[in-house]
Order: structure tokens, then C-alpha cells, then sequence
């Protein structure tokens, strides 16, 4: 088996890792989320991944690897003057996915096939700044910068406003297709998967928000290429982001998930993965607009 085909499932694991939301606070009680200008022009966040998968592909023996993936990512504002969309852009500095199995000493990814990864988990790349503009409710309405055969995989950010004013408590529901890549050689499979998110509670007197998400999936097929694909599909991710409601921009993400797609007796994929994230303030003062 191909190196890029063997490590092509650990997509599966980081999804939906890229996100960028604003909350801001009608009154203590009750919360209009929202998206909005953030005060802050620049911002960096760190992604740490750790997961362990047994997959076995191609009649080969089942076999068992660890990965740990860190990424540094730069964020900046660019002009939103005139528009009712939040534009971002976004580039990594850095990236690193070791990985081990058993017995085996500790490698490091290929770089020709990490940046594989990284533009098919929605991540973008080490080489080119992609820039993303959302609405409102956080729904992504234009990208630039990211390949035409890898935009299926930036549609969907990890936050998503409700309509209506939310209290403490209260949850809202979310549905949507995500493609998955399993082997690079091969189409995604796009999963159908269902979100709810809840307001838990606030912190630091009011300001900043704590949002805890489920997301899951449970299927006996798969779309790929718009042909029904039959597969057995399992997904759970459940976690939580702490948000402030000064400028919206989250601080923090940690979350826990756990993967299984079965082919048939013989090909099967299961993971688990450990995931968070911290974004921290570069600069208070607007950057220069960009036109």
C-alpha cells in the first residue's frame, strides 16, 4: 500500500478544524449570536491533534498507528467596508503529523503528502493564504486561494448561529454533508452528519461564553461521486468552545471523536482522536486594510 493511501483516512479524524465565529451578547440572559467585526486585525491559533487508528485495506492484516499533528496558523482581518460578510484570511506557519505504530520507531509525515492533508481537512496550506467570508450566522459564502478540486472541503465551519436569541440552556440543531477522504487515489465519501449545540453557561461575569457541540453520523452508505456506496458509517465528536463575547472570536476548542467506517469484514477504519485548539491576540489595533 501507498504511503499516501495508508494516511489518507487521518482526514476523518481532524475535519472541520478551521473556524471562525463572533458572538456578541444582546443583554446577560439572553445572547444574539452573531458574526461581526472582530476588534483585533491579527490573531494566531494552535492546533494539536492526538489520535490512534486500526485500519486494515487491501486483505492486508489490521494495523495500528499513532498520530500526534501540530499546526501554527496565522489569521488576519481583511476590509470588510461595504460587505455584510466577515472576510478573513488564513495561512499555516508551521506543520507536523508524527506518527508510530507498535514496535516501530517514530516518523515523520511526507511533505508532499501532509499538504495533501492539510487541503483536504480544511486547513489550507503552508504554501498560499486562503481567505474565507461568512455572513452573519457564520455560513461560509466565499472562498479564494483553496484549489477548485479541494473547495467541497471549506463549506463548513465548526460554529453555527441559530435565527433567534439564545439563553443559557438552550441548544440548536444543525445538518450537513461532509466530504470525507480516505484515499487520496480515490472520490471522498460524502457523510451526512447532524449537529446540536448548547449555551452552557457563562464565564468571567458575562464575557466570555462556553458552547458545548455533538456531532454524529450513523448511515449504511455513503455518496461518492453521486453513486450510493455501500458502507457502514459511525461518527461521534463531542466537545466544547469557550467564547468571548467582547470581540466573538473563540479561545479555545477541545473536543473527543471516534470514527468507524466498515467496507466489509476485511476493510475497515476505525479511529479516535483527541483535539484542541487556542487562539491568541497578535495585535488590538486594526491591520491595514486590505482592498
Amino acid at each position: 500500500m501507498k504511503m499516501r493511501s495508508m494516511f489518507g483516512f487521518v482526514v476523518v479524524c481532524i475535519y472541520l478544524f478551521v473556524t471562525v465565529a463572533v458572538i456578541t451578547a444582546a443583554e446577560p440572559e439572553t445572547c444574539l449570536l452573531r458574526l461581526a467585526v472582530p476588534e483585533v486585525g491579527r490573531f494566531e491559533t494552535k492546533l494539536e491533534v492526538h489520535a490512534k487508528s486500526r485500519m486494515q485495506m487491501l486483505f492486508m492484516p489490521a494495523m495500528d498507528t499513532y498520530f500526534r499533528l501540530n499546526i501554527d496558523q496565522n489569521n488576519r482581518l481583511l476590509n470588510n467596508s461595504g460587505s455584510d460578510s466577515i472576510t478573513t484570511e488564513s495561512q499555516i506557519a508551521t506543520a507536523a503529523l508524527d506518527y508510530y505504530m507498535p514496535g516501530q520507531p517514530n516518523q515523520g509525515m511526507n511533505d508532499s503528502v501532509l499538504d495533501q492533508l492539510l487541503w483536504v481537512s480544511g486547513l489550507g496550506s503552508r504554501q498560499t493564504p486562503i481567505t474565507v467570508s461568512r455572513n452573519h450566522l457564520g455560513a461560509v459564502t466565499n472562498i479564494e486561494g483553496v484549489p477548485d478540486e479541494h473547495k467541497m472541503y471549506y463549506q463548513h465551519d465548526l460554529v453555527y448561529y441559530p435565527e433567534n436569541p439564545v439563553k443559557v440552556g438552550d441548544s440548536w440543531q444543525r445538518k450537513f454533508i461532509q466530504p470525507l477522504a480516505v484515499d487520496f487515489h480515490q472520490a471522498p465519501y460524502d457523510i451526512e452528519i447532524s449537529g446540536e449545540y448548547t449555551l452552557k453557561r457563562l464565564h468571567n461575569e458575562g464575557k466570555e461564553a462556553e458552547i458545548t457541540f455533538k456531532f454524529f453520523a450513523e448511515a449504511d452508505h455513503a455518496m461518492q461521486q453521486g453513486n450510493k456506496v455501500k458502507v457502514d458509517v459511525k461518527l461521534v465528536r463531542e466537545g466544547s468552545m469557550l467564547i468571548s463575547l467582547k470581540d466573538g472570536w473563540p479561545r479555545s476548542v477541545k473536543s473527543k471523536s471516534v470514527f468507524d467506517m466498515t467496507f466489509s469484514e476485511q476493510n475497515y477504519i476505525r479511529s479516535e482522536e483527541d483535539y484542541k485548539s487556542i487562539t491568541s491576540e497578535v495585535t488590538v489595533e486594526k491591520t491595514e486594510q486590505k482592498n
